[in-house]
């Protein structure tokens, strides 16, 4: 089983979302909405059952993307959880006080 967990939601964990993984979603928006409104860091959660074989083939490419060095490695590190977080199911999302970034509210508010 894959758990996927993000803190670019909008941008990067819904695109992955499946046809079926996405009966939370209007909740879960107004959800992390109120938390980034009271500027918490928030958290999505999403998951997908893999088989073994999948995810033996995807850690070969991963291991791969992980231990280059070099300019190409952040896009080949991209490419490979491309690969594996896709068809994610939502299960919901949850936030914390972050007190290592005091003014975040601040920054975003300005």
């Amino acid at each position: 089983m894959l758990r996927c967990e993000g803190h670019v939601f909008f941008s990067v964990i819904h695109e992955r979302l499946g046809i079926g993984g996405k009966a939370y979603w209007d909740a879960t928006k107004k959800h992390l909405a109120g938390y980034g409104e009271a500027g918490l860091r928030t958290l999505a959660l999403a998951y997908r059952k893999l088989d073994e074989a999948e995810y033996a083939d995807w850690h070969v490419i991963f291991m791969r993307a992980r231990t280059t060095i070099g300019s190409e490695r952040d896009e080949l590190l991209d490419k490979a959880l491309e690969m594996i977080e896709k068809e994610l199911i939502l299960v919901g999302a949850t936030a914390v006080e972050d007190k290592l970034q005091i003014g975040v509210s601040v920054f975003l508010q300005g």
